[in-house]
């Protein structure tokens, strides 16, 4: 999948228009295998951040580490795991977030997972499965704040336990809601058109 530039993906995820996807652009953050701390990434506001963020428990952060192997996040994020709703239990080798499959619809079909606060068991040759050394999705929804409004997400990322693995990119549908399929990244025509509108503003700001 060809993926957006980050200077797109900055314009249209500024606009902030009702429905609109905000994607991150392509960021292919290093995750190393021996790497504890790893990766957060904020789904909301798109910060990133190496070091154990001190707003963990009141944002929807995301946090890659061990190269992809453990996937762990704030109780602001539910993820979509085996168990699907149920009583979730990340030491079973049977249970874990599940990698869906591109165009998956996201949303309120599906039952994700309350209280999952991590995944070490997702990689692996099950068909739900994270392959090693190949990008997959996961798929989840988050509130900005305690009981606030529910978004629906993904997340990308490639696992490797012999170099590094790679979160790669992100998205989620700005409308309250409203469902986003995996995988799915703003139109170019629609980014192009904000991008001319941010020049035709610029312009009338340099003519004022």
């Amino acid at each position: 999948m060809k993926l957006l530039p980050l200077s797109f993906a900055l314009v249209f995820s500024s606009s902030r228009l009702s429905g609109a996807i905000v994607y991150s652009g392509e960021q292919s953050l290093s995750v190393t295998w021996d790497d504890l701390e790893g990766v957060y990434v904020n789904i909301a506001t798109g910060a990133t951040a190496v070091a154990f963020p001190s707003d963990f428990d009141d944002a929807p952060w995301i946090n890659l580490t061990l190269g992809g192997y453990g996937v762990f996040n704030s109780e602001l994020i539910n993820p979509w795991t085996v168990s699907a709703g149920a009583t979730y239990d990340p030491e079973l080798a049977t249970d874990y977030y599940v990698n869906v499959e591109p165009g998956t619809l996201l949303g309120s079909t599906i039952t994700f997972t309350d209280l999952a606060f991590g995944s070490i068991n997702h990689v692996g040759a099950a068909a739900n499965q994270f392959i090693l050394g190949q990008s997959g999705l996961l798929g989840f929804s988050f509130q900005e704040e305690v009981g606030g409004d529910t978004y629906y997400a993904w997340v990308r990322f490639i696992p490797d336990n012999s170099d590094a693995g790679i979160l790669v990119d992100w998205a989620y549908n700005d409308a309250p809601g409203e469902s986003i399929e995996a995988g799915a990244v703003p139109e170019p025509n629609s980014v192009l058109l904000l991008m001319a509108a941010g020049g035709a503003f610029v312009a009338r700001r340099r003519r004022g």
